[in-house]
């Protein structure tokens, strides 16, 4: 079995081992995803099977979460190394017949990290091919928005509540440069993320916990349920799964990349 430890240090020592003779930079811009997220996808199905009836609009698929990333980089000709914090947001809503609206945010909160190979044409452009790691925190808002406007996200609805968990996984991918001056560039970048799976493991956690009962007299869940017609039955006897932190999906970014100076020799 591949021991990832192992592997990450013997890169690392790779890209030490050219620090000297590399160029370093600073990068800022915007992010999106064409999210999938499976397991928010079920319960999205089965809330709108149970709300058909009076629902104006279905709850349709997050389908773009949106941001900004901010990282350094060094690069020395064919070796390249980064590090960066990403922040995204995606939304969606149900609403009813009556005027009153169902709504979900989810943000994740992203340390990455990577390597990768390619070329550097100094004053021209670079790009790599990139792979790396990936982890921090999710949450999901859960609101419902009366006619009059009032948002609750107290627990007189079921599925009312704040979801937070941990968000585990990798990305690969490939990154680039086009010069606008000597020390700045345009940066696009174009990468796959995957996410740890839908499992107990990383089932999202409402923080105000299963014991709360909602005014329905219908237990609030510890967490989205997956299928919420089952759970609307069964209650505590629940034994389906939750949404968890499984959202992937193709990201994009274009921001400005800062070049510190420093070079290496021909």
């Amino acid at each position: 079995m591949i021991n990832k430890r192992k592997i990450f240090f013997l890169l690392s020592l790779l890209f030490l081992s050219v620090g000297l003779k590399a160029q370093f930079g600073f990068w800022a811009g915007y992010m999106a995803t064409a999210v999938k997220y499976g397991s928010f996808d079920q319960f999205r199905v089965s809330y709108n099977g149970v709300n058909a009836a009076t629902m104006k609009k279905e709850m349709p698929a997050i389908g773009l979460s949106n941001g900004f990333s901010v990282g350094i980089e060094g690069h020395a000709k064919w070796f390249y190394g980064e590090l960066s914090a990403n922040f995204l947001k995606g939304e969606t809503f149900a609403e009813f017949t009556n005027g009153e609206k169902r709504e979900f945010q989810v943000k994740q909160n992203l340390i990455s990290g990577g390597f990768g190979v390619g070329w550097d044409w100094k004053d021209k452009f670079y790009t790599y091919v990139i792979g790396g790691f990936s982890g921090g925190t999710m949450l999901i808002n859960s609101s419902f928005i009366y006619i009059d406007g009032t948002r609750s996200f107290s627990t007189e609805k079921i599925v009312n509540g704040h979801s937070h968990g941990l968000s585990l996984g990798g990305y690969y991918g490939i990154t680039g440069g086009i010069p606008v001056t000597k020390n700045i560039k345009v940066m696009l970048r174009v990468a796959h993320f995957g996410y740890s799976r839908a499992d107990s493991k990383f089932a999202l956690s409402d923080m105000f916990g299963s014991k709360v009962t909602a005014i329905s007299g219908i237990p609030h869940p510890d967490g989205l349920p997956t299928d919420y017609a089952s759970y609307l039955a069964a209650g505590y006897n629940y034994s389906g799964s939750y949404v968890g932190t499984d959202l992937g999906g193709w990201r994009f970014f274009v921001g400005l990349h800062y070049q510190f100076g420093g070079g290496y020799d021909d």
